[in-house]
């Protein structure tokens, strides 16, 4: 028997390790796009279920308008300098 044969040269693989690190990478990829589209997915619910249109009048009378912004609610709006248009 050889004793040349028995010493390990000292070389290793690298291959394994660099599949190993894109397995991992692509995991993490496909962690955050699950993520983002779960929460996408829940702000698209939340904004459906907040955001309820009522039905406002034809008109275009001011004395329609006016009432048809005070069935609104608060919509937190300055409508203060519409005088000056």
């Amino acid at each position: 028997m050889d004793p040349q044969n028995n010493i390990s040269t000292g070389k290793k693989s690298v291959g394994p390790i660099i599949g190993t690190v894109v397995i991992i990478v692509l995991l993490i990829i496909a962690g955050f796009y699950f993520w983002g589209s779960r929460i996408a997915s829940q702000q698209d619910q939340d904004v459906l279920t907040t955001t309820s249109v009522e039905p406002v009048s034809k008109s275009d009378e001011v004395e329609s308008i006016e009432n048809d912004l005070n069935a609104t609610g608060s919509l937190d709006i300055d409508l203060s300098g519409l005088d000056n248009i």
